[in-house]
């Protein structure tokens, strides 16, 4: 049930009045994306992991390292209060699922306890409003819903039905007999009760489900929610399609999958592309990592044209896959030198440096007009030691964990998010590459913390939690 909003939580200067629909992002209506980190092991009120959110506010230049704020169960317009282990802030994703204009974030807090309901899980929805995240509501776990924890450990966005209201599906990481739930967005969202539970039917069970996207796979202006999932070392990817009266019950199923996923058109045809990373899978030794990749088309996902496989051992990949580099440890899908073709970024989060372990290492594969082609297509690395990153490679960093695409000062050029919670012994960090028509450079680059956030100076896996 939800619990109804509370007093106004003021986490953003004032922005202008909002334009329909919601940019991305934006949750002060002021035309610019703001930034959100999860870190959910930060202590708060001496309360351990219990879990916290970092704020930067975006700009016409893009994050202003000087407008910070944070989220987290100390404040009174948050409802509950912090506890031991709950990791408010394990999953984040933005979007307007009231329709007002701005847009709001939600928050899970998969461990949160709730007295003598049990098993413990929380998800928050917090709004935005002209001056930023002003009010919040709590979802707890459908009643009728036997699972096992990890409620809402993971959350995915999009507007299944076209209807201006943003649409969220839940995750249900331990559930597989009811791995998914759909809340539709809508006006009154707010109200006690008026958030429903709409479970996403998933076929032969006992599979267990992955990190899910949506995107407009078949190209009919819907949004399509795509769901990695597992059965011993099967995968299989499903995709319920869009439509006027919302997501499809009967969903296009197709081997090949792994667990996190990005959608986007890699190749410029109209349809979105799949990309999916297995960081787990064993190519010469156990957790190499492997990433597939699967083109869209007017009937779904192009099996004719079948699917794409990158490991280590890709001819012009550099490096070689070792255990445990976990390359697929993060996968986004955006168009860094606005050439029209989107470009693809894998994470290595324990890929080695030399004598540093598990330092962590981005690849960018950039798109061309046939998609994604290792034979001939740029190719482009990054760790916490490239030209213009504010940090070095250190034991056990993980850059490359958590990877997202945004647009933070609208030129048109997607900055790369880039997450390394291991940063300063599990303190962690996020770091901003910038887009540029040359390709994408750690020039200019920012990078973020717990400590320059506002949350402090706490071992909080920041970066963690990433909105996508």
């Amino acid at each position: 049930m939800a619990v109804g909003v509370v007093a106004a939580l003021v986490l953003g200067a004032a922005g202008t009045a909002a334009a329909e629909p919601a940019k991305e992002a934006d949750f002060n209506g002021d035309g610019h994306p703001d930034l959100a980190v999860g870190g959910p092991y930060a202590t708060v009120s001496k309360q351990a992991d219990a879990g916290a959110v970092g704020l930067v506010w975006g700009s016409a230049k893009g994050l202003n390292a000087k407008k910070v704020g944070t989220i987290k169960q100390s404040q009174a317009a948050i409802p509950g209060e912090p506890g031991e282990y709950e990791m408010f802030g394990w999953a984040l994703r933005s979007g307007d699922f009231d329709g007002d204009g701005y847009a709001d974030l939600a928050v899970s807090t998969p461990q949160e306890d709730r007295g003598d309901e049990v098993p413990p899980g929380a998800l928050f929805l917090v709004f935005g409003s002209p001056t930023g995240l002003t009010s919040a509501i709590r979802l707890d776990p459908p009643p009728d819903d036997d699972y096992l924890g990890w409620f809402a450990g993971t959350l995915t966005v999009g507007d299944y039905d076209k209807d201006g209201f943003d649409d969220l599906v839940v995750g249900m990481l331990n559930d597989i007999d009811n791995p998914a739930y759909l809340i539709k967005g809508k006006a009154d969202l707010r109200k006690p009760g008026a958030a429903t539970f709409v479970p996403v039917v998933t076929p032969n069970p006992p599979w267990s489900i992955g990190d899910p996207a949506a995107g407009d796979i078949n190209g009919d202006s819907y949004d399509d929610l795509v769901v990695p999932r597992r059965y011993g070392q099967r995968t299989e990817a499903l995709v319920y399609f869009g439509g006027a009266s919302g997501l499809g019950k009967t969903p296009q199923r197709q081997p090949g999958s792994g667990y996190y996923t990005a959608t986007g058109d890699l190749d410029n045809d109209g349809y979105d592309d799949i990309a999916f990373g297995d960081p787990s899978a064993r190519i010469v030794s156990d957790s190499n990592g492997l990433v597939r990749v699967w083109y869209g088309s007017k009937n779904g996902l192009d099996t004719k044209r079948g699917v794409l496989k990158l490991t280590q051992l890709t001819p012009r990949i550099p490096d070689d896959p070792e255990e445990p580099d976990g390359f697929g440890a993060a996968v986004a899908i955006g168009d860094v030198n606005g050439n029209g073709r989107a470009d693809l970024a894998i994470g290595t989060e324990n890929e080695s440096i030399g004598k540093i372990l598990q330092a962590g290492k981005v690849f960018l594969i950039y798109g061309d007009a046939k998609g994604i082609v290792p034979a001939t297509a740029r190719i482009d690395t990054f760790t916490q030691d490239s030209p213009g990153v504010q940090d070095s490679v250190e034991d056990h960093d993980t850059f490359g964990t958590g990877l997202a695409f945004r647009d933070f000062n609208g030129d048109g050029l997607a900055e790369l998010q880039v997450s390394a919670p291991g940063e300063n012994g599990f303190e962690g960090s996020v770091t901003i590459l910038k887009g540029a028509k040359s390709g994408l450079t750690g020039i200019g680059s920012q990078t973020y913390t717990p400590a320059n956030t506002g949350i402090g100076k706490t071992e909080a896996g920041f970066g963690i939690g990433l909105d996508k």
